[in-house]
């Protein structure tokens, strides 16, 4: 199973060049350190970031996803602790926002039926299930479509 690339920083381009995500011109780059496998950007222009990465900008909870908004220019963690165990190698966000995550972690925020799929809600700030896709090996791909939920695995 894929587990990403091995990448120094995620880039923005604006006008004229690309910067860093969560780097200021007088300061070394923070944000992800490791291998990174998707990325996602919803309607508010925030950054989904999933991979096998630790603790993203020093957030303990920011493991294996985080995200990036660019109103405040900071990173975070999704939830108040380590939701997942596992690496995340697809994201896709839903017309209504609900963030659908794909990978090798099982029961995400505690929850049994959240293995290998899940789904935050950044309105509540929560995690649920999607069911477990039952074959024990993770799910590479996730895609949204309407209202139907895909994922390869």
């Amino acid at each position: 199973m894929p587990v990403g690339h091995d990448v120094r920083s995620i880039l923005h381009h604006i006008p004229i060049h690309w910067r860093n995500l969560g780097a200021r011109p007088d300061e070394a780059i923070k944000g992800v350190s490791s291998n990174v496998s998707s990325l996602a950007v919803d309607a508010n222009g925030r950054v989904y970031v999933g991979g096998v990465f630790n603790d993203v900008a020093g957030i303990s909870a920011a493991d294996y996803i985080a995200l990036w908004d660019p109103v405040s220019n900071q990173w975070s963690a999704l939830g108040n602790t380590s939701a997942l165990n596992g690496a995340v190698l697809s994201i896709a966000i839903a017309l209504n926002g609900l963030v659908c995550v794909g990978g090798a972690f099982t029961d995400a925020a505690g929850i049994p039926a959240a293995d290998y799929v899940a789904v935050w809600d950044p309105v509540a700030q929560t995690w649920g299930a999607l069911g477990s896709n039952g074959n024990g090996d993770g799910v590479i791909a996730t895609e949204l479509f309407n209202n139907s939920r895909y994922a390869a695995s």
